[in-house]
């Protein structure tokens, strides 16, 4: 199973949504929200205020055959997208923000820190001193999300899932012997919003 920040889209967000004026949703498929026990199609739903901006979005996936723009001021797509929130609907929604601290989460998650030393171990030529520390930032950009890394003045950003296949130390496989090395801390996301 994939690590999943998001939380789930409830019915009771609409209004939250009109209230800071955001009137566009983009749907796509999202494969971190798959629970292994249900049937239901993992949806990520992701708030705009523009259309301008929730068109972007859905050109950057324009692959998936779920992307669509919900516009929530339309009485169609409103009904719509309140159907889908019902516990007997076909779709798991989820929305594009968590409603808990990234840092502390991923701080205790010894598979993706693990992960993480053995892809700058191996994928870059940083080579950090025992007693230093590598920041890392999740993100949420169009769907995906990434991780950024900064060790001084150096930075690098890969997607969480080329994390979770990196072996021998991946976030779905069993724990390997924890690292004695460098530390790695994960912040808080400001495009992960609370």
């Amino acid at each position: 199973m994939h690590y999943n920040p998001l939380v789930k889209f409830m019915p009771e967000m609409i209004p939250g949504f009109a209230a800071k004026q955001v009137r566009y949703l983009v749907a796509q498929q999202y494969y971190r929200g798959k629970l292994p026990d249900s049937e239901k199609l993992p949806l990520l739903l992701t708030d705009y205020p523009t259309l301008d901006q929730a068109r972007r979005h859905l050109n950057s996936i324009s692959g998936d055959k779920w992307a669509a723009i919900i516009d929530m001021q339309h009485p169609k797509h409103l009904a719509k997208l309140q159907e889908m929130c019902q516990p007997y609907s076909e779709y798991g929604l989820y929305a594009a923000f968590t409603d808990k601290g990234i840092d502390k989460e991923l701080k205790n998650n010894k598979r993706l820190i693990n992960a993480a030393k053995t892809y700058i171990d191996n994928e870059t030529n940083w080579r950090p001193a025992s007693n230093t520390t590598v920041k890392a930032t999740l993100e949420l950009r169009f769907g995906e999300l990434f991780v950024t890394f900064k060790h001084g003045q150096r930075k690098r950003e890969e997607r969480l899932t080329v994390l979770e296949t990196t072996r021998p130390c991946a976030t779905t496989f069993p724990l390997p012997a924890t690292y004695e090395s460098y530390r790695i801390i994960f912040q808080d996301s400001p495009l992960i919003r609370r």
